[in-house]
Formats: C-alpha cells, sequence, structure tokens
C-alpha cells in the first residue's frame, strides 16, 4: 500500500511540474518582449509612477518585485486551471564575469537576470531564470547563457521592426 502513495504522490508531482513550467514560461515570454529599458526615458530602475495599474508596465525590469495571485494574462483575463497559484517576479541588473552572470547593482549593467517563482502552495513552489541582454554585442556568443536576444531590423525604406530572438542554448541553473 505504501508503495501505491508513493506512486500517486510522484505521478502529482509530475502532472504539476509542466503547469509551473507552462505559467512561469508565459512570464518569461511576456518580459522578454518589452523593451529593457523605458522607452520614456525614465533610467529609474524598477516601476515608474502610474505603472502599476493593470498591467501597464512598458519595460523589464518595471517587473521587479512584483507578485500577482491568482495570475492573469497580461489584458487581465484569468488564466484557466491557476486560480490557487501565485507568480512572483525579480529582476535584477547583471554582467557576465568569467563567463557566469553576475548580479549587480547597477542598472546600467548590459543583462537582467529574470528569476520567475510560481506556487501553488506555500510548500510547491519552482523556480525559473533567464537572462536578457540590452543588445547581444556586449556577449561573447560561445560563453553566452543567455535564453533571448533583442534585435533591430532596419528596412531600405528606414522603417525597423523590433523582434526578440530565442537563442539555442538553455539557461543553466544558477
Amino acid at each position: 500500500m505504501s508503495s501505491s502513495a508513493n506512486l500517486i504522490a510522484w505521478q502529482n508531482d509530475r502532472l504539476l511540474d509542466p503547469m509551473s513550467q507552462r505559467l512561469a514560461g508565459y512570464y518569461l515570454d511576456e518580459l522578454s518582449m518589452l523593451p529593457f529599458e523605458d522607452p520614456d526615458g525614465d533610467a529609474r530602475f524598477g516601476i515608474e509612477s502610474g505603472e502599476n495599474v493593470g498591467r501597464a508596465m512598458d519595460d523589464v525590469d518595471d517587473y521587479h518585485y512584483w507578485s500577482q495571485s491568482p495570475p492573469t494574462f497580461r489584458d487581465g483575463r484569468a488564466m484557466e486551471r491557476y486560480d490557487s497559484w501565485t507568480v512572483s517576479i525579480t529582476v535584477s541588473p547583471a554582467m557576465l564575469v568569467d563567463s557566469l552572470p553576475f548580479v549587480t547593482g547597477d542598472a546600467d549593467d548590459p543583462l537582467r537576470l529574470v528569476e520567475v517563482t510560481v506556487r501553488r502552495t506555500a510548500e510547491d513552489l519552482s523556480r525559473y531564470r533567464c537572462l536578457l541582454s540590452r543588445d547581444g554585442q556586449a556577449i561573447d556568443s560561445s560563453q553566452s547563457r543567455l535564453r533571448f536576444q533583442r534585435l533591430r531590423l532596419q528596412f531600405p525604406d528606414a522603417s525597423s521592426v523590433d523582434v526578440v530572438a530565442p537563442h539555442r542554448n538553455r539557461p543553466t541553473a544558477f
């Protein structure tokens, strides 16, 4: 009987893992699409006044120390099957030291370490991290642990579009 109970507990843990990955992945994707720096030119790290209503955050570091329970999509719609979950995000300035990310306090550094913590209960939590870059020029691609890179594509008619390109490498556990 004990083996069956352990097997059921293990199966339940395996069911939660894909749910936590999917939830964290949504927020990592959402943040990776935002500008690295405030488009309004405000150099302050963290959320600017007036942006904390209805997820009006307009750059990556606005999510520093942000939390939501239950989680919703950016437009405010509820996320089905996540009613009892909590999402917490921290964003920290970072730079590479000996090819590894190092968290700093300097908002001018070229990287942001984003950590998304998802919880179903106080005991059941998972953390997911990625690095975002101001531009890919400051990073040696052979040593990079970046998950996404921002690119600006310029067209002959002088128009441009900003995109986020995923890297094929995998984030490492810190």
